[in-house]
């Protein structure tokens, strides 16, 4: 490894873009021997490089600083304080880098997970707006998919002052929006998320500002199209929030796989309810 720090100094343009792609491959390899492997790097040499103007510099540079902040807080931690989080908010803001985006937002979604600490320094820097813009209007659906995982990611790991202002960056809209896409593995991340800003609300205040908001913005009426979801824990966890966070209640449903409502949606009597399926 003391190689790969002098490599990554020799100004060859060849020579740097191999030596960040072995990084970044080492790093997505070492799995639970990342902290000994970061020890042994020039982080802030890998953070500068993601500035550069060569794609093949900066690409690599990217993936090696998700890889690496895919290891434990300690590890993420030194990275943050490399200063990553300014040059990946460059390649984000820049519309030349737009075929950059899925690589920035993945690493800032391993930067997310795990710590109430990591999600201030991400608001400090003012992500979350851009991030949730990228999730609703960027033209390629994987961008939009990979910023939602960071919202969502940081959303699980907020304290409840954070939750706030996460609100405030526009996440719900984005929540409400993105858990209508037939994509399982990313609508339960965002039920996680959910569930966290939501226990987040009613801790701080009683009538639940944070779950008043989602409903506003239409993601109760999402929540109620998921009850007839195939996956069965989105199902239960959906009816869970429902009957705890709105003021909904149990209509005629499928024995086992009750259908709440809200209030007003109730049928009267003589009507017909729909049914889980």
């Amino acid at each position: 490894m003391p190689h790969i720090k002098t490599l990554l100094k020799i100004p060859d343009q060849n020579v740097a873009s191999d030596t960040l792609w072995t990084l970044s491959y080492l790093a997505d390899a070492a799995k639970n021997d990342i902290a000994k492997l970061v020890g042994s790097m020039d982080l802030p040499i890998i953070v500068k490089r993601i500035g550069d103007p060569t794609p093949t510099i900066r690409v690599p540079a990217i993936r090696t600083v998700g890889s690496v902040c895919a290891g434990p807080n300690e590890v993420v931690a030194k990275v943050l304080e490399a200063g990553v989080l300014a040059p990946l908010q460059a390649v984000l803001i820049n519309p030349a880098d737009s075929r950059h985006h899925r690589e920035v937002c993945w690493a800032l979604s391993n930067i997310a997970v795990g710590s109430p600490t990591n999600v201030e320094c991400m608001l400090s820097a003012g992500l979350f707006p851009k991030l949730a813009q990228i999730a609703v209007s960027h033209p390629d659906s994987a961008v939009r998919k990979e910023a939602t995982w960071t919202l969502a990611n940081a959303c699980t790991y907020a304290s409840e002052y954070q939750a706030l202002k996460l609100v405030e960056s526009n996440v719900l809209p984005v929540f409400a929006e993105m858990l209508r896409v037939k994509d399982t593995p990313m609508q339960a991340v965002i039920m996680l998320a959910l569930e966290h800003m939501f226990a987040c609300g009613a801790a701080v205040d009683v009538d639940n500002q944070i779950a008043a908001q989602f409903e506003a913005v239409g993601g109760l009426r999402t929540m109620e199209e998921l009850q007839e979801h195939p996956n069965v824990a989105i199902y239960q966890k959906t009816v869970d929030m429902m009957r705890k966070y709105f003021n909904c209640q149990e209509v005629d449903g499928v024995p086992g796989n009750p259908v709440v409502v809200m209030e007003d949606s109730v049928p009267d009597i003589g009507d017909k309810a729909n049914s889980h399926k």
